[in-house]
């Protein structure tokens, strides 16, 4: 599971554990709680939320799929699926599809039973959303590409923290992106970002620290 700790400065940490105080200590209820997020959540979350929207505003006329390489704790995977809910309700074609290796088994049960959840809260429910890979990506993702062969992916998230499923990516999704995909990345290591075409501009949002996403021409 990811450390919300890892890049905290001290007074951050010290937000954060008066927020976990708080939050057990609430009289309101967890729903309340999820319903009030605003209240709630630490501006960081938001803001990458902000910077999510951003982003899916650029394919909203893009045909495919949106893929996130590396689903850790599930919060991206699951803003791309709100936002499709929201922004296309009836976009039925717009999957959402995670690969990932490294989430521990009870975190995946627990992200597999939320999609079935949030799935009962948006139109076209009975349509599944959201798909997980898990696995090796390195594996995986030429497999589920041979079996899909006719796909197309409007948007990549590169998130994995390991360069040969990054590059398996590279390899296997890119060429199936139309004009006007959108790759988004954290960072890449430098051999693997010379697969890409060398023209992409990269373009970051102001008040994101970390990612940065670029328009296929």
């Amino acid at each position: 599971m990811t450390d919300p700790y890892a890049t905290r400065t001290g007074q951050e940490r010290k937000f954060l554990d008066g927020l976990e105080v708080l939050a057990l200590a609430s009289h309101q209820t967890r729903v309340e709680q999820f319903s009030n997020f605003t209240a709630w959540t630490p501006r960081q979350n938001i803001a990458r939320f902000m910077v999510q929207d951003t982003i899916y505003q650029r394919i909203l006329g893009v045909h495919g799929l949106i893929v996130e390489g590396g689903i850790g704790d599930g919060a991206g995977l699951f803003g791309w699926a709100h936002l499709a809910a929201i922004l296309e309700p009836y976009n039925y074609t717009r999957k959402v599809v995670g690969f990932d290796l490294g989430v521990h088994p009870a975190v995946q049960s627990d992200l597999e039973r939320l999609a079935k959840l949030h799935d009962l809260n948006r139109p076209l429910g009975h349509l599944k959303r959201i798909e997980f890979v898990w696995g090796d990506a390195a594996e995986t993702i030429p497999e589920y590409m041979g079996r899909n062969k006719d796909l197309r992916i409007a948007l990549l998230v590169l998130d994995f923290t390991k360069a040969a499923p990054t590059r398996a990516a590279l390899k296997f999704m890119v060429p199936l992106m139309p004009k006007g995909g959108v790759v988004v990345t954290g960072g890449i290591w430098p051999e693997e970002m010379a697969l890409l075409d060398p023209e992409l501009r990269w373009e970051r949002c102001s008040w994101s620290p970390t990612l940065c996403f670029a328009v296929k021409p």
